[in-house]
């Protein structure tokens, strides 16, 4: 090694001495405004930001900050008497930077993300952007362009009241892509998927778009691998059918009808889904981890309209029934909103125990708010399990999560009766939901297997 001989005051500029190909993958991590700005910092960092593999460009930091990234802005500006007024907005002069941008990266850019606002919409540039791209970069692979409400500069009246901002992307624009995300769009048309054989990941939220147009989109993606559909609207009906699909998250939706045919899918995270259990319907054999929750409504009001955890649990019950078979073989881990103090809900929890035969993680969290629940006055908690005990509890079961702890008798017993009876179980977790003295004479408790590991904590939210 090289010895660097320092005088008391001075001081070895480390970062600068780094590779190329590190400092501009630092640089990909920051939004390209600040990258640009990196130009000051030394020589050694001079136009860098060119060769980096990802930029982002963030319309909320670029509008204001525009004259400090390019000079002889307003030499180039055209001056359309019709265009003129916007182009001298904060909206056009952050699409203009991008332009300029995009026309001086130098390098392979294979990631790149857009934060725009409406009016990028309407004067077509989103579409323009798209095209460079595509055209200039042959190794884009990974693209997300979001709308963002009106900010800054930008805060004045839309130009047209009325207007509805759509996404209007050209004709297979989306095809070289593996990854891409959308997020707060109007879509009427499908025809930028047309041909996307490539598109791998494909992330939808805060989109309105109609059956039509959903299932065309979904019948281009022939490869995709992992699909997230979230706080979107306007279509009536969500039907997957792909061999290829690994992960799905549907968040926050409300159809009439929910079918998933995947053989292949391995994890399936349903958050807050609104539909009749009866019009339900899903095909994973090879499911591995499955979660159903209501994070994304607030209100109790809504959520008694929301598909609840032991509905679903119990159409998966019901379908193996009639099909006199076990139809998730492979799952392991599960996570779930239960009530551990309601005996309908536990009867299903305790079925589901026995039919996943694999399981070996499960994550349950109670409700906040308490229900009337039925009772058996015969039946104790404690006699309960003992009668449901079954190998996926004695054999199987390693991790237990239990949030919202409130110590009421029939979730206590549920612990105790993990504690006491589980061989094979290494950690339970029981997050309280105001205090741990409630779940302190759990750790007295004689325990079934040598490994097992309490932990006791409050912090329920």
């Amino acid at each position: 090694m090289r010895d660097v001989e320092m005088g008391s005051d001075e001081k070895q500029d480390f970062i600068s001495e780094l590779p190329n190909e590190v400092l501009t993958f630092i640089l990909s991590k920051l939004r390209v405004d600040e990258a640009v700005r990196c130009n000051i910092l030394a020589k050694r960092w001079l136009g860098l930001w060119k060769k980096a593999p990802h930029i982002e460009f963030n319309g909320k930091h670029m509008i204001r900050p525009v004259t400090q990234l390019l000079h002889s802005r307003e030499s180039t500006i055209t001056q359309d008497p019709f265009l003129y007024p916007f182009m001298k907005g904060g909206v056009f002069r952050y699409g203009f930077v991008i332009f300029q941008l995009m026309f001086r990266h130098s390098s392979n850019l294979s990631s790149c993300r857009f934060l725009h606002f409406k009016k990028s919409l309407w004067i077509g540039e989103v579409d323009t952007w798209i095209k460079f791209l595509v055209n200039k970069m042959n190794g884009l692979k990974h693209l997300s362009l979001e709308c963002l409400p009106d900010y800054g500069e930008d805060a004045d009246e839309i130009m047209f009241e009325n207007e509805i901002y759509k996404l209007c992307i050209s004709h297979k624009k989306f095809h070289c892509l593996s990854s891409l995300d959308l997020i707060n769009y109007t879509m009427d048309s499908w025809c930028a998927f047309e041909d996307c054989h490539n598109l791998k990941i494909l992330k939808l939220e805060k989109i309105h778009l109609d059956d039509f147009v959903l299932s065309g989109i979904l019948q281009n993606c022939v490869a995709l691998e992992n699909f997230s559909l979230i706080e979107s609207t306007g279509f009536t009906k969500l039907i997957i059918v792909n061999s290829n699909l690994k992960i799905l998250r549907l968040q926050a939706l409300c159809v009439c009808r929910l079918e998933v045919i995947a053989q292949n899918l391995e994890v399936l995270f349903l958050d807050s889904i609104t539909c009749p259990v009866k019009n339900l319907s899903i095909y994973a054999p090879s499911l591995s981890n499955f979660e159903s929750h209501s994070y994304s409504i607030s209100s109790i009001e809504e959520r008694t309209f929301v598909m609840k955890s032991y509905d679903i649990i119990a159409y998966f019950i019901d379908l193996s029934m009639q099909q006199s078979c076990n139809i998730l073989p492979k799952l392991s881990a599960m996570s779930l909103d239960l009530d551990l103090n309601n005996l309908e809900e536990i009867m299903y929890l305790s079925s589901a125990l026995g039919l996943c035969t694999s399981l070996q993680v499960l994550d349950i969290t109670l409700p906040e708010y308490d229900h009337n629940d039925f009772t058996l006055p015969f039946l104790k908690p404690t006699l309960f399990w003992e009668m449901r005990l079954c190998k996926t509890i004695t054999q199987k079961l390693k991790f237990v999560t239990i949030r919202g702890f409130k110590g009421k008798e029939k979730e206590v017993e549920f612990a105790k009766f993990l504690i006491t009876r589980a061989t094979m179980m290494k950690r339970i977790n029981i997050i309280c939901y105001d205090s741990i003295e409630v779940a302190e004479n759990l750790l007295s408790l004689p325990r079934a297997s040598h490994n097992l590991t309490i932990n006791l904590k409050c912090n329920f939210n």
